[in-house]
Parts: structure tokens; C-alpha cells; sequence
């Protein structure tokens, strides 16, 4: 009597974790019609070696950075300078070494490059933290290598306050036969000024590290408690100095692992995780913490199958977009999904991106128009592994509407023209700059709020037209700064004056 209930408890709890899996399929479906992000392109990168992606940054003038690997007589990282379109700027490897591989890009306020990972001694016997710094052209500056660690590897890198760098790491601890956490805080020339070590007796891994605004530092990843790979998902907070302030194991959620942390401009920490189920099912995990790792508030996502986040944003609206693989059969085959969560975690949109290739999520980062950048690994039949770059689309990128006159060239009689306009923006933008056949004659930076839909903030300007072509440009400065330019072509023709 008692395994048949068993077994109908069973069935019962599956029966419900499909209602969840077809509720969530359905939010997916509504959610999607909102079109919060549209797929706009996909492009691919590199078809002679075998190609991993790695890591993406925006640089402050709008042009983006793709850091991946390249298998080719060593391990070699490439990166790739492209235009917000997907155009190639510049490409290089760094390969003075057999094997340099960067897990993670950041980009400077001065535009210049820093990224961390790790490098094989000369030996070619073990591997150590890497960290390096490049110009805006991609030329070496310096770099480091921390032989004092052993085996080590970098994984995360940001700029502190003091323009140094905080590095979460992962240690390999001989004694234990396992990893620890390690956490380097270096100067701007990659000196070391402090670093911590902390862990379990067993299996312990760091990946991610984000700074708040008081400079204390956090960093997540997971610790086990066994040596059967019980994963537990877990945070620490250190003070400027490397004392540690707070930490916390959250065992509730069973088996489970940090993949993503934000600090957030109200001093507080976000994550992004997973948890595995009875099922062996993957549900996305959102924590919200204080300084003191007490939880704010915690969100699962139960969906179907196995769902594993891997990077996570705050975009411009403060919301949190969050991307991750898909997993599907014993051997995985993946597709990337995209979720975005309010300040509160509530579900804003939800979307799945099917594709006929074996997509592996990387990293996600907005760009100046509000647009996502997703940097994935990609298999292509026919060409091989190769680094992929999806861009898709916010709904509230900025845009200028002309509504007078509305289209591209027209010619009139009179020397004046009234235009009229409206900014299609998420916020108040910055500034307009008006010029008239290259010379600048105005900037506008008053604008009037009108009822009419997509048209938040209008104006107006009265242009005294010269005799013949006038090709007039709007530049118009976001409050993101990202600027664009809309142009409109009139051509004045007066009317013969009149002799009777």
C-alpha cells in the first residue's frame, strides 16, 4: 500500500511540474508578444580554427569588444573591435605564449583593455592567473602572471574606485586535492596589495565579483559539502582592505551555484544562479541581498528541462536581463533564452531564441541604443565551432521623428521653415545640435511634453533656409549619451519677384 502511494505521489508532483512547465511556456508565448527585445541580427565570427567565446564589453565611444579562444598550436585569445553593425574594426591574437586564455574583458573610461584569465608557465606544466592590459588598438601595455598561487585560474576582473582591479580566482589547494576561492585586490599596474583565500575541505568555486558603492566587494560562486559534489550556493562580502564583513550558504535551495552577482546603485546585491530539482531539472535562481547577505527577496523560476544562466545585466530601465542556456538530451544541445525581471523579480519578458545551430551562452551586455549584445558559441555544420553575436533590439531605443516635414527632401518657396520633431526616448535626452550644410546654428535642450503616442518630447525650430540646397542634421545626445544623427534635404527656390 505504501509504494503504491508512493507512486502516485509521484505521478502527482509530475503531473504539476508539467502544469508549471506549460504555465511558463504560456507566459512565454504573452510575454514575447510585448516584443520588450526583437531579434535584429546574427553574426558569426572565425571559420579557420576551432573557436570558444569568452567574454564581451561596450567601449565608451559605442563600439563593442568579443574576447574568445582559438585552439591552433596552443590556446590563444582573440579579440575582435566591431561596430555596433558587426563590422570588424581590428582583430588580433595574443599569442607570445603557448596558451593565454582570458575569461573575462573589461574596458577602461580611456578606452584602454584589461583582461583576465589564466597562462601556462613556461613549463607547460601547470596553469596560473593571468592579467593584462591593452591599449584601445589592442597593443599589450603589461601584463602579469601570479606564479606564487600554483594552479590558478581568473575569472572575473573589475575596476576598483582607485583605478585597480578587484580578480575573483580559483585556487588549487594540493593538500585537499580541490579548489579554493581566491580573491586578489592589485593596483593600476597589476601589483598585488592584498589577496584572501577561503573554502571547504572540498570541491569550492568562484565565479563572479561586482563592487558596491561604499567599495566593499562581493563575490559568488558555490562551495561543496561533501565529496560526492554537493554544490551549495554561496557569498562573501570583503571591505576595502580585504576583511571580510558577511557571508552566507544558502542550503536551502539545495544543490545549487552562483553563476552572476550585480551591486546595484541602493548598495545592494544581486545574483543569478541555478538549482537542481528531484527531478535533475534546472531552475533559474534571483536573490536580492543586503551588505550583510540577508535575503531581500528570492525568485525560482521553474521551467522545463535544464536552464543554466550564465551572465546577467541592469539594463537602462533598472530592470535585470538575465541569459541562459537551454539544455536538451543526455548529450546537450542548446538554445539561448533571455529573461528580464523588475527590481522585485517579477517576470517583465520571457523569450526563447530556437536556431539551427548548437548555441552556448557566454555573456550578454547592453548597448547605447538600450539594445543586447549576446556573445554565444556556435556550431556550425560545415564550419565548425565558431563565435556567434546576436543583437537584439529594445523597444525603447531612442529615435527622432520628424513630424514636419515628414519626408526626406522636399522643396518649398519660402525662406523659413518651421520643423517639427519629437525625441522617441525612454528618458529626457541630453541635448539636439542643429546644423544647417555642416555649420552649427543651434542646440536644443528644452522640450515639451504632448499627449501624442511616441512622441514624449517634442520641439520646434524655425530654420532660415539659404538660396538653393540645405541638408539640415539633428545630433541628438541621449541621456546615455549615445548620439545619432537624422537628416532632412530642402531645397529653397523663391518665386520670381513680380515687375507690373
Amino acid at each position: 500500500m505504501a509504494s503504491i502511494l508512493l507512486i502516485l505521489k509521484n505521478v502527482y508532483e509530475q503531473s504539476m511540474r508539467l502544469t508549471s512547465v506549460y504555465m511558463f511556456f504560456f507566459l512565454t508565448i504573452v510575454l514575447s508578444a510585448k516584443a520588450q527585445y526583437s531579434f535584429q541580427w546574427k553574426k558569426f565570427f572565425g571559420y579557420s580554427t576551432l573557436f570558444e567565446a569568452s567574454s564581451i564589453a561596450l567601449t565608451p565611444e559605442g563600439n563593442i569588444l568579443i574576447i574568445g579562444l582559438t585552439r591552433d598550436k596552443g590556446h590563444h585569445t582573440l579579440i575582435q573591435k566591431i561596430t555596433p553593425q558587426a563590422e570588424v574594426i581590428w582583430s588580433k591574437s595574443l599569442s607570445n605564449h603557448k596558451t593565454v586564455v582570458s575569461r573575462k574583458v573589461i574596458v577602461l573610461p580611456d578606452s584602454s583593455i584589461v583582461l583576465v584569465g589564466y597562462m601556462r608557465d613556461w613549463e607547460d606544466t601547470k596553469e596560473n592567473i593571468w592579467l593584462a592590459k591593452l591599449d584601445s588598438n589592442g597593443t599589450l601595455l603589461w601584463e602579469r602572471a601570479y606564479y606564487q598561487f600554483g594552479y590558478s585560474i581568473g575569472v572575473d576582473v573589475k575596476m576598483t574606485k582607485d583605478k585597480g582591479f578587484i580578480i575573483a580566482a580559483n585556487k588549487f589547494v594540493v593538500e585537499d586535492n580541490n579548489f579554493d576561492w581566491l580573491v586578489l585586490k592589485v593596483d593600476s599596474l597589476g601589483f598585488i596589495q592584498w589577496y584572501k583565500t577561503s573554502g571547504t575541505r572540498f570541491n569550492d568555486n568562484l565565479n563572479a565579483v561586482a563592487i558596491l558603492p561604499n567599495s566593499f566587494y562581493v563575490v559568488g560562486g558555490f562551495v561543496s559539502q561533501n565529496r560526492g559534489g554537493q554544490k551549495v550556493l554561496a557569498v562573501l562580502v570583503y571591505d576595502s582592505l580585504g576583511e571580510e564583513v558577511a557571508y552566507n550558504e544558502f542550503r536551502n535551495l539545495g544543490f545549487s551555484e552562483a553563476m552572476d552577482i550585480i551591486a546595484t546603485e541602493d548598495s545592494e546585491i544581486v545574483i543569478v544562479g541555478f538549482k537542481i530539482d528531484s527531478f535533475y531539472l534546472h531552475d533559474i535562481v534571483v536573490l536580492k541581498l543586503d551588505q550583510q547577505t540577508n535575503v531581500i527577496w528570492e525568485k525560482v523560476y521553474n521551467m522545463t528541462l535544464r536552464q543554466i544562466p550564465f551572465s546577467m545585466i541592469q539594463t537602462f530601465n533598472k530592470n535585470f536581463v538575465i541569459i541562459y542556456n537551454i539544455l536538451l538530451g543526455e548529450i546537450p544541445y542548446a538554445d539561448i533564452g533571455i529573461l528580464e525581471i523588475d527590481p522585485q523579480g517579477n517576470i517583465v519578458f520571457s523569450r526563447l531564441m530556437r536556431s539551427n545551430s548548437d548555441d552556448f551562452v557566454a555573456q550578454v551586455t547592453e548597448l547605447k541604443d538600450n539594445s543586447l549584445a549576446l556573445l554565444t558559441t556556435n556550431f556550425i555544420i560545415g564550419r565548425g565551432w565558431v563565435i556567434g553575436l546576436t543583437k537584439c533590439k529594445s523597444k525603447f531605443s531612442t529615435d527622432l521623428i520628424f513630424l514636419f516635414p515628414k519626408k526626406k527632401f522636399i522643396s518649398t518657396k519660402q525662406d523659413l521653415v518651421n520643423i517639427k520633431a519629437c525625441v522617441k526616448t525612454y528618458m529626457k535626452p541630453k541635448k539636439i545640435d542643429v546644423y544647417v550644410n555642416n555649420k552649427k546654428i543651434e542646440t536644443i535642450t528644452n522640450f515639451t511634453l504632448v499627449p501624442q503616442k511616441n512622441c514624449a518630447f517634442a520641439f520646434e525650430i524655425k530654420l532660415k533656409l539659404n538660396f538653393g540646397l540645405n541638408i539640415i542634421k539633428f545630433e541628438t545626445t541621449d541621456y546615455k549619451d549615445f548620439k545619432f544623427v537624422r537628416k532632412r534635404v530642402i531645397i529653397y527656390i523663391p518665386l520670381p519677384e513680380k515687375f507690373w
